[in-house]
């Protein structure tokens, strides 16, 4: 499915809003900007008095039209995407945020910015910009772990459900190795090049300030983690298996003292049809008192 080959790849806010818009001229979203002037691209959808609920990476057209081979094969991921987030909207407002930075049409990257610091503040710009006080975050692989990041460093998120990362012993060393050779084999050029150094930056910096053994069993929100039993990354992408079940299963019963939902998906890999991410997801949220 093209929604499973996108997951492959990886202080005041002033937020206004603007138009985005297509060719054509049909307006599609709107823009938050960040507390340096970037500006982030976000749309609502779904229940106007439902629990808010961001959906950002790897569910964007960006990283649809990123690792689609062809036009055709982009436009029927793209109507992949719009059917997850159809199978939320019927209890949930959605805030689809076009992340992380450089995410077209969302701005971006500058150079050096994507730090957990940023991350955090470009979420709550976009909250702000959209109306939004508390939320819950779903997301898998890179978007998982920066999740962890909101969740440390902010009271505004309402949930956690992520999966494809391990909230403890996650392969950040590991991850940013494979980062490296991906950079250095010269097949990023332009823009594929900066967003991927941005991701350079996003985890160096979390192996350099965060202590997740100090951070995660603080967490107090209602949380769940899944991941497929079978799940090593992607590495006919990144070019070297990381292994993303594994701690999850070790120390599931860590987790689970903690207060954490472990959810651990049979012969599933890194590459989860896009209905079981919403089974799972959906499970989860639903059996929380809003």
């Amino acid at each position: 499915m093209i929604l499973s080959a996108a997951m492959v790849l990886l202080g005041a806010l002033s937020a206004v809003v603007s138009t985005a818009e297509t060719a054509g001229g049909e307006a599609e979203g709107e823009f938050a900007i960040a507390h340096d002037g970037c500006r982030l691209h976000y749309r609502v959808l779904g229940q106007a008095d439902g629990p808010a609920l961001f959906i950002a990476y790897p569910w964007t057209d960006y990283l649809v039209e990123m690792t689609s081979p062809d036009a055709a094969t982009a436009e029927t991921g793209k109507a992949e995407l719009e059917q997850l987030l159809d199978a939320f909207a019927d209890r949930y407002r959605i805030v689809h945020f076009d992340y992380p930075r450089g995410s077209h049409p969302s701005e971006g990257p500058l150079a050096g910015d994507l730090t957990p610091e940023t991350v955090v503040k470009d979420f709550l710009a976009v909250a702000d910009a959209a109306g939004v006080d508390r939320f819950a975050l779903t997301g898998f692989s890179f978007s998982a772990n920066y999740a962890l990041q909101l969740a440390t460093h902010t009271d505004r998120v309402a949930a956690l459900a992520i999966g494809g990362w391990p909230p403890l012993s996650g392969p950040y060393e590991e991850t940013l190795a494979t980062v490296h050779q991906m950079l250095e084999s010269g097949a990023f050029t332009g823009h594929g090049h900066a967003f991927l150094d941005s991701i350079r930056v996003y985890y160096e910096t979390v192996i350099a300030e965060w202590d997740e053994a100090a951070e995660v069993p603080g967490f107090d929100m209602p949380r769940m983690i899944y991941v497929g039993d079978q799940d090593t990354g992607a590495a006919e992408i990144m070019g070297a298996p990381i292994n993303l079940a594994e701690p999850i299963v070790r120390r599931r019963a860590e987790l689970e003292s903690q207060g954490w939902e472990v959810v651990i998906l049979e012969d599933r890999t890194h590459f989860i049809p896009w209905a079981e991410h919403v089974a799972t997801v959906r499970g989860f949220l639903d059996e929380i008192d809003w």
